[in-house]
């Protein structure tokens, strides 16, 4: 199944809708179903919110994501990733082991950085395991995600993963509009062992799917150096999930932005453990794929 033949795109005029754009991952303990109020609470806690932007989303899914940038001097970059996703609810076994959610993600253009990958096991305590591999050095190294980017692009790997619920502390701050809709604005505080290069950052969310349509980033000193925008006619609905399928973010000091598409996401409620391993990380071929069973 591709997105583009399953989603219905969202009215660009909603009755009711806010802004901002996912961020990073921890436990969600989702509040409600969205969509499930007739008409919109105005006395939704910050927590209730973000619970809710939480549950917007499978428990497990394979995702294809193409990213183009482009620098202060128009030098233009585009970049092809791969991302296995599997979240771990209350029950499971694996969160007897602390974990929350699992992804793998790999390259698969340009040609020069297949193969090349990361490994990320999030933890409901403490910091979380993040690996990296890449093929010229033979090695898996464990690093810090939240100092790297995606391939030189204006995203970083925490932007385009959730944080989950145990993550952050957040705070309601006052309603805004965005795009023309009224939005729900929380402000989040990643936890010192998170060690996120976010020293806050702030969603903007739509009303009707708990989409977040915006988020504005703030670095350690205090500076806000990012935006990413989540357009409201590129959000979809897929198998009963709303999705921004298409966001920009922009570097507010580099002054370069970088457009992310997702070309393709499928819904894997039976992902397979192995799926998320060093072994895994390091083979010649990536794990199946919906669309090519094959894999690469």
């Amino acid at each position: 199944m591709e997105s583009a033949s399953r989603g219905a795109r969202l009215p660009l005029l909603l009755a009711v809708t806010a802004s901002a754009l996912l961020a990073a991952a921890s436990d969600p303990a989702p509040a409600g179903v969205p969509g499930e109020d007739a008409v919109p609470r105005d006395d939704l806690s910050a927590e209730e919110i973000y619970s809710r932007v939480l549950a917007n989303r499978f428990d497990a899914f394979v995702e294809e994501i193409l990213l183009a940038s482009r620098g202060a001097k128009g030098a233009a970059q585009k970049v092809g990733l791969r991302l296995w996703w599997r979240y771990y609810p209350e029950g499971h076994e694996a969160r007897e082991k602390d974990v929350v959610a699992k992804v793998l993600a790999r390259y698969f253009e340009p040609r020069d950085l297949r193969k090349n990958g990361y490994l990320v096991i999030n933890r409901a305590v403490g910091a979380h395991d993040q690996f990296v591999y890449l093929p010229s050095r033979r090695k898996v190294r464990r690093v810090n995600m939240s100092t790297q980017d995606i391939a030189g692009t204006d995203f970083a790997l925490e932007d385009i993963i959730p944080h989950e619920m145990d993550d952050a502390t957040y705070e309601r701050v006052d309603d805004a509009a965005e795009q023309g809709t009224l939005c729900w604005v929380i402000e989040a505080t990643p936890k010192p062992e998170i060690d996120s290069q976010y020293s806050r950052f702030r969603l903007y969310v739509e009303r009707e799917h708990y989409v977040p349509i915006k988020t504005r980033y703030w670095d350690h000193q205090g500076v806000e150096v990012k935006e990413l925008v989540a357009p409201l006619d590129g959000i979809e609905e897929i198998d009963g999930v709303w999705l921004a399928m298409r966001r920009t973010a922009r570097n507010l000091v580099e002054l370069t932005e970088t457009e992310l598409h997702i070309a393709r996401i499928v819904p894997v409620p039976d992902l397979a453990e192995s799926t998320f391993s060093q072994r895994r990380l390091t083979a010649k071929r990536s794990p199946p794929v919906p669309w090519d069973e094959s894999g690469d």
